[in-house]
C-alpha cells in the first residue's frame, strides 16, 4: 500500500522547515519536498574563496513575539549570535551561515530535494502531488513558496477551491559574493545607483579568516544585468565593484533572486482551507520576510493539528 503522509510541505525554506519540525514533534508523518539541491530557500549560504557568505537573508531582526522567542532559543543553542556590526547590534546572524537555521529545523524531518511539484490532484479525500518522476499522497498539503508560485501551482490543481493569498511586493535583485582585501563598511542604500546593500560576512559574525562580502544590486544595476549573458554580467559587476573601491576581488559569484524579499506587510497571517486540507505560509504573510515566515508557520501548524485531531 502506498504511504500516505499526514502533511506534505512544498518548499524547504525557513517557513517549511520550521513547520515540519513543529509537526514532527506531534508524532505525525511529514514530508518536505524542495525543488533546489539543498534546503534553505532564501536562508542560503555558500563557500567563497575558502570562507562562507550568506547570499539570501543576511540578518534576523525579529519584530513579532514568535520570532523573538525563536531567535532567543537559537541563540541559547549557539546557532545564532548577535551581529558584530554596530548599526545592526540588535540583529542576529548565523555563526556558521544563515543556512544552518533551516538545516537545524529540518533535522529529523523526512525531506526530499531536487524535486519540483508541478501539479496537485484531490481525490477521495486525499491530495496527490506530482513531480516529473514521482508522486506523493497526503491528507494535507502546505505550500511555502512565494505567492506567485503558490498561485501557479493552485492553477494546476484539478479542484476549484477557495484559498485567499496575500499580495506581497517582492524586490528582485542580484546578490554578489566575493572576497576582497578592502575594508568596506556596512552600507544599506536607498538611492545608490549601483548597490542596495554591502556587508562583510566576517565582520557581521561568520567565522571566516578573511573578508568575504555580500553585495546586492540596485534596481538600476539589476536591469542592466538582466539583459546580459553570464560572462558579461560578471565583468560588469567586477568593474562596478572596483569603481566603488573594492580591491583584489576573488571568487566573484552572482545569484539572481526573483523574490528576494518583501517590501510590504499583509493583513493575512496564513492561508488555509479546512474543507480540503490545503494551505500556505511563508514570508509574504503578516510582517513579511523572516517574521512572516515564522509567524505564519506557527499559525497554520495549529490549524493542521486541529484538523487531523477531528
Amino acid at each position: 500500500m502506498k504511504n500516505i503522509h499526514d502533511v506534505l510541505i512544498i518548499g524547504g525554506g525557513l517557513s517549511g522547515s520550521l513547520l515540519g519540525s513543529m509537526i514532527v514533534k506531534r508524532g505525525l508523518d511529514v514530508l518536505i519536498v524542495e525543488k533546489s539541491k539543498l534546503l534553505g530557500g532564501r536562508c542560503s549560504s555558500k563557500p567563497v574563496d575558502g570562507g562562507l557568505a550568506d547570499y539570501g537573508c543576511q540578518l534576523f531582526k525579529p519584530k513579532s513575539r514568535s520570532a523573538r522567542l525563536l531567535l532567543e532559543d537559537l541563540h541559547r543553542k549557539q546557532i545564532v549570535q548577535y551581529s558584530n556590526i554596530q548599526e545592526q547590534h540588535s540583529t542576529y546572524v548565523g555563526n556558521y551561515g544563515i543556512s544552518k537555521i533551516p538545516q537545524y529545523f529540518s533535522l529529523g524531518v523526512p525531506s526530499l530535494t531536487n524535486t519540483k511539484i508541478d501539479r496537485l490532484r484531490y481525490h477521495e479525500g486525499l491530495w496527490n502531488a506530482y513531480s516529473e518522476s514521482i508522486h506523493f499522497t497526503s491528507k494535507i498539503v502546505i505550500m511555502t513558496m512565494p505567492t506567485e508560485q503558490v498561485k501557479h501551482l493552485i492553477s494546476k490543481s484539478t479542484l476549484d477551491y477557495d484559498l485567499t493569498t496575500p499580495k506581497p511586493k517582492y524586490r528582485a535583485l542580484y546578490t554578489c559574493t566575493f572576497s576582497s582585501t578592502s575594508d568596506i563598511e556596512f552600507m544599506e542604500f536607498t538611492d545608490h545607483k549601483d548597490f542596495s546593500w554591502i556587508i562583510n560576512n566576517t565582520k557581521k559574525g561568520i567565522h571566516n579568516s578573511k573578508s568575504i562580502y555580500t553585495v546586492n544590486s540596485s534596481d538600476r544595476l539589476t536591469k542592466k544585468l538582466q539583459i546580459l549573458d553570464k560572462p558579461d554580467q560578471i565583468n560588469l559587476v567586477n568593474k562596478t565593484l572596483s569603481n566603488y573601491g573594492f580591491k583584489q576581488i576573488n571568487d566573484l559569484k552572482i545569484h539572481y533572486w526573483k523574490y528576494a524579499f518583501t517590501e510590504n506587510k499583509s493583513p493575512l497571517e496564513y492561508s488555509w482551507n479546512p474543507k480540503y486540507g490545503i494551505g500556505a505560509c511563508g514570508d509574504g504573510y503578516g510582517h513579511g520576510n523572516i517574521d512572516g515566515a515564522i509567524t505564519s508557520a506557527h499559525h497554520i501548524k495549529d490549524r493542521i493539528i486541529h484538523l487531523l485531531n477531528q
